[in-house]
């Protein structure tokens, strides 16, 4: 899931830049964090909390002796 949320914000940045400096055909694709499409940011939001929530519960158990996060 992690990678598939990157790739969309890669290759919607990259189709931006291109489209700014001339390189690809103006299309409708939004600018990830910086668009003014309500819709799209409230998409980029939750992709952004779910990549977060995946990464917090990846995390192993603690050891409470040397309080270092185990990683299995």
């Amino acid at each position: 899931m992690l990678i598939g949320v990157g790739a969309v914000f890669l290759v919607h940045i990259t189709v931006n830049a291109g489209m700014n400096l001339g390189l690809m055909p103006i299309t409708g694709i939004p600018m990830p964090f910086l668009s003014a499409a309500a819709s799209y940011m409230v998409v980029v939001f939750v992709c952004v909390g779910l990549a977060e929530s995946v990464a917090v519960r990846r995390r192993g158990p603690i050891d409470q002796s040397a309080g270092k996060i185990l990683f299995e």
